[in-house]
């Protein structure tokens, strides 16, 4: 709606645009209703977009129950990321190991080791994969796994062998 500025508010992003343009200082004025035209279709448009987008996927920002619990995606990323930094710039592994260790140590991956009375390397690493690829799947992010995943298994075999 406009007001007495020529302006007016969009109620869908709450901030003001401007509408109205001043067709003395235009030579062609259908250039000016042209463009009024088209700002007013985008607009219209994007809120067409936004309604429909909101209304597929309630649940976009829900983590689905397969993936591991919040604080386990967190030291996932520091650890891919650790990876990253480390593909870059070979210096110090500690870091990727330690995160692994934390990993380890968790109770999350304690519970779904548990029946083993010894610690079987090969299914942790196993589990560890499958969380980091379905994690940053679901942030759409796949390429951060491809990226990452083959030094953090180096890493880790050669602290574990």
């Amino acid at each position: 709606m406009l007001n007495k500025s020529g302006f007016f508010n969009d109620s869908l992003t709450n901030s003001v645009h401007f509408s109205k343009l001043n067709c003395a200082s235009v030579e062609n004025k259908s250039t000016v209703n042209s463009f009024t035209y088209s700002h007013t279709h985008l607009f219209k448009r994007l809120k067409i977009m936004l309604r429909a987008s909101h209304d597929m996927d309630k649940n976009y920002f829900t983590a689905p129950t397969s993936l591991p619990p919040q604080h386990i995606r967190a030291i996932l990323s520091d650890l891919s990321n650790a990876a990253l930094a480390y593909k870059a710039t070979p210096l110090d592994s500690c870091d990727i190991f330690a995160l692994l260790n934390k990993l380890l140590l968790d109770h999350y991956y304690q519970n779904q080791l548990n029946s083993d009375t010894k610690i079987n390397s090969a299914k942790l690493i196993n589990l560890i994969k499958n969380d980091l690829a379905n994690t940053c799947h679901w942030w759409e992010e796949s390429w951060r796994f491809q990226a990452s995943w083959q030094t953090i298994e180096e890493i880790y075999l050669k602290f574990t062998s």
